[in-house]
């Protein structure tokens, strides 16, 4: 057995730092291209990353629909902007209280941008609107991913990675997702395209490695052959950030919880996975309100932060909120 000394990282603890510094890579990387592509003063960003939205000839075919939920529709808002609200009292502590509040931050972070989903399926008044979690990942990549976001929400995963077989769809022409990226280094613009694809592909591997096990179950088997893992693979829906992010969630709040809370992981980390994953998730956010907007008018949207602001929410941390709806609303 090796000697550990005291403050000494385990070999186990080295894993786990590993394992955390790949998700804030991730996620920083998400970040440094919203920073470099949609880049402003102040929230700025908003301004351009809504005018990338609007130029997209999906956005322009929407109709906007003449009777929706508006109650569920603020409802679902409501719940979505409740998440990120707990999502964004990490900034409020100081850096040390991170490494508990980040245990819970991707899951506040999923939840935003789940509800947020919802609000916009209710806007779009969708006949069987999405039950569950897999489903509402199925209907977000298959029904507004594709032609109501732009670059790189857009970007999605296909094929089977585990028997060496992928591909990207909407990869601008000029992106080589097989440059090599060093998964450990810092994000760098240069490679921001071979990182988010890898992003995607792994977590698209961990989705086919949960159906693979479930098939072997099924069937009594122990192995599968190649043919039939590639048929498995065409049934899984394309694989978007939005999957990320709820792999994320799983990972925090169900297996690598101790990579969070840990002391091998220093305070810096913590504020850069956290800072990145904020700005990811407002981003998010800020394009599904957008298209509620677009399909549902803009008054639900108004009203509904009118409310929410007046509910007893703290003026300090909401105050993203309001600024989002202003930009939105022009």
């Amino acid at each position: 057995m090796p000697i550990v000394l005291p403050g000494s990282p385990t070999p186990e603890e080295e894993e786990q730092a590993r394992r955390f510094q790949v998700m804030m890579y991730y996620l920083a990387n998400i970040a440094l291209f919203i920073s470099h592509n949609f880049a402003g003063s102040g929230f700025t960003f908003f301004e351009r990353l809504l005018e990338a939205q609007r130029q997209l000839p999906g956005y322009g075919r929407v109709q906007r629909r003449g009777q929706v939920d508006a109650a569920g529709i603020k409802r679902r808002l409501w719940l979505a902007w409740g998440a990120e609200v707990q999502l964004r009292t990490g900034y409020e502590a100081k850096a040390a209280f991170l490494r508990y509040s980040n245990v819970w931050a991707p899951v506040h972070a999923y939840y935003a941008m789940y509800m947020s989903s919802h609000a916009l399926f209710a806007a779009m008044g969708l006949a069987n609107p999405p039950e569950d979690h897999t489903a509402s990942l199925n209907t977000i990549s298959s029904t507004v991913v594709p032609r109501l976001l732009p670059a790189p929400w857009c970007v999605m995963a296909v094929g089977c990675p585990p028997i060496g077989e992928r591909a990207f769809v909407n990869l601008p022409v000029d992106a080589d997702p097989d440059v090599h990226v060093e998964l450990l280094s810092n994000p760098q613009i240069s490679l921001f395209w071979p990182r988010f694809c890898k992003m995607l592909e792994t977590t698209r591997e961990k989705r086919l490695e949960r159906r693979f096990k479930e098939w072997k179950r099924r069937k009594s088997r122990t192995n599968m052959f190649a043919h039939e893992k590639r048929a498995e693979a065409l049934k899984l829906p394309p694989t978007s950030l939005f999957e990320f992010f709820s792999r994320l969630r799983i990972r925090s709040n169900y297996h690598d919880v101790s990579s969070y809370v840990m002391s091998a992981v220093g305070d810096q980390w913590h504020e850069d996975f956290h800072s990145s994953l904020v700005r990811s998730v407002s981003s998010t956010c800020l394009l599904l309100e957008s298209l509620v907007v677009r399909y549902a008018g803009p008054d639900i949207l108004n009203q509904a932060c009118i409310d929410f602001m007046g509910s007893g929410a703290i003026p300090g941390v909401t105050k993203f909120l309001e600024v989002r709806r202003d930009r939105i609303l022009g």
